[in-house]
């Protein structure tokens, strides 16, 4: 599967190519009409340089040995270069050493600054473009890619069953739900003693999901030797068995399959896994377990699923929905004779629409029953089932790293809901990027990005932001397929003392006292709503009052400042509760 992506001219060393832009109509408009007026006004600041050309070049000529080792690296690697051949950028950076206060180049720079600045940029992907000339592809022996050894083509074990047409059983499988296929085929003979060896020919069928699995990913040496010269059917390549580089006769077989033959066969209706990991996937992200506990194992030596006929139904769900079933359903019962074909093109049209659909996944999930209980413990449920594995009540979860502070930006108000654009550099303590081996500065962002989600901050691998590393974000070292959640006293003693919880503290303060109306047990209650969306109880109010009175009679200072810091302890407090930071 390797030769699917060994054939890609980058070199390891990271550069993109500038050139492949794909215009799209109205998109450049914005950006040839800036682009226009940046070159107007770099000619206009041309021109004006140009008529300071010999009082600057008899400035360059006084210039002694020791003065000039005083100016900026960029001014020294510019006055290098003949005056003839320098850049604009070479032109600006030397005459801004040599009189940066003339009024005439201060406007004229700013302008032109100022405008090199709005200019909008194209948006950006990154893109695998291949080879025109396949590159040879080999096996490497031990692992040694200094020692290669059979040559490959693209191509799939046959074990992984990659047959793209379906039988006729699947295909009348796929016209009963509606013409768009299924997602999970029947599978092939299963192990003696199996369910579906033992089931009851007059029950409906039950499909065990592990076992099909299983099937799928088991692998065989003498199954898999020879697979790498065979195509996706399990024909022999065109040109015969490929051949060690050392043995005689070498004959390369013409491979033409490519990456979408690889996502075609990873999506196709008769793969029995990729639906089932997806949903898995997504499942597991609402409940903290997934339906197979093991997300990254389906295999034999993974945990079968609690629930093997729900992983099978949102499967189907999630490849091929049901809408047209749906539909039918609140329209009353089938269309008229008359508009029954407009009635099923749109029908059709509309799952089609739908299959593959995460967004409608995730609606799906979240609307369902089981999402929505409560996560009360019930004292039924504590011998039965004290893991919660049956979902008889909803897992209570600590939040993601990200969302931890994406919470409480939005108690405080301060949240930016601006989407997209660069990284962010939130505040964090001082000396934490001198730990790593490269010493790195860490510029605190300002304005709205200041306060952007937690998904926009920065991410050094060496040295990932505090916040996130206490609150188990992943390393960024190796792909991470679920989250472990901890509970550590750090986790409490960031959210009271660390700079920008105390920042957002002071913003959740500073909003209740300005929109918050009436006596302060109504201002408590109102931020109490903010941090877990709930208001408090008796005994809460009560406590929360005492320490508001607390922390007036405690500070020293007029009247507004101890209201001030007061809230803000207050709502240091709300912010590190156990409920603020947990789903229930």
């Amino acid at each position: 599967m390797f030769a699917f992506f060994n054939n890609t001219g980058e070199d390891g060393h990271g550069k993109g190519t500038p050139d492949g832009v794909l215009e799209i109509p109205g998109e450049f408009e914005p950006m040839e009409n800036v682009q226009k007026e940046l070159e107007e006004l770099e000619q206009d600041l041309d021109r004006y340089l140009d008529t300071r050309g010999s009082a600057l070049q008899q400035w360059e000529q006084s210039l002694a040995t020791d003065e000039s080792a005083k100016l900026k690296p960029e001014v020294r690697n510019a006055l290098q270069v003949a005056a003839r051949e320098r850049t604009r950028k070479q032109k600006r950076i030397v005459y801004a050493a040599f009189k940066a206060d003339d009024p005439e180049f201060k406007s004229r720079n700013a302008k032109l600054a100022k405008l090199e600045r709005r200019e909008p940029r194209p948006v950006t992907t990154l893109v695998m473009i291949e080879q025109k000339e396949p590159r040879a592809t080999h096996l490497l022996i031990k692992g040694d890619f200094t020692r290669p050894g059979e040559r490959v083509a693209p191509g799939v074990p046959a074990s992984l069953d990659p047959a793209a047409a379906t039988d006729v059983s699947r295909r009348d499988e796929a016209d009963r739900d509606g013409g768009h296929g299924l997602a999970l085929p029947h599978p092939g003979p299963e192990p003696r003693g199996s369910r579906r060896e033992e089931a009851d020919d007059s029950k409906p069928e039950i499909r065990n999901p592990k076992s099909e699995i299983d099937k799928s990913l088991l692998t065989s040496a003498a199954t898999a030797q020879g697979s790498n010269t065979r195509d996706f059917s399990g024909k022999p390549l065109p040109g015969g068995e490929v051949r060690g580089e050392g043995e005689p006769n070498l004959k390369h077989p013409v491979a033409e399959r490519n990456r979408l033959d690889l996502a075609r066969w990873i999506v196709a209706p008769n793969n029995p896994l990729t639906a089932r990991v997806i949903v898995n996937r997504v499942w597991q992200q609402y409940f903290g377990r997934g339906i197979v506990e093991t997300e990254n194992d389906f295999g034999a030596q993974g945990i079968p699923p609690t629930h093997p006929e729900l992983l099978d139904g949102l499967a189907c769900e999630f490849v091929s929905p049901s809408s047209s079933r749906r539909e039918e359903a609140h329209s009353g019962g089938p269309p008229a004779n008359g508009q029954r074909g407009k009635a099923n093109q749109s029908l059709v049209t509309s799952a089609a629409t739908c299959s593959w659909s995460l967004k409608r996944l995730h609606r799906l999930i979240v609307t369902s029953a089981t999402y929505r209980q409560s996560s009360n413990m019930r004292p039924d449920l504590r011998d039965l089932d004290p893991n919660n594995k049956l979902l008889a009540r909803q897992s209570r979860l600590r939040l993601d790293a990200e969302v931890v502070r994406d919470v409480a930006l939005a108690a405080s108000g301060l949240l930016s809901r601006k989407m997209g654009g660069p990284p962010v550099f939130p505040p964090q303590p001082d000396g934490v990027m001198t730990l790593g081996q490269v010493k790195r500065e860490w510029k605190s962002s300002a304005g709205d990005d200041r306060y952007r989600r937690g998904i926009y901050t920065h991410f050094w691998r060496a040295t990932p932001h505090p916040a996130l590393t206490v609150f188990d974000a992943p390393d960024g070292f190796s792909a991470c397929t679920r989250r472990l959640r901890s509970d550590t006293p750090l986790q409490a003693l960031t959210l009271l003392n660390d700079r920008q919880f105390y920042e957002l503290a002071r913003g959740l303060a500073a909003r209740v006292l300005h929109h918050g109306s009436g006596s302060d047990m109504e201002r408590l209650a109102y931020a109490f709503r903010l941090c877990v969306a709930r208001n408090p109880d008796d005994a809460e109010k009560r406590r929360l009052n005492e320490l508001l009175t607390q922390q007036i009679t405690a500070v020293v200072g007029d009247a507004d400042l101890k209201r001030t810091e007061a809230w803000t302890t207050v709502a240091r407090v709300l912010l590190n509760l156990d409920e603020t930071i947990t789903r229930e």
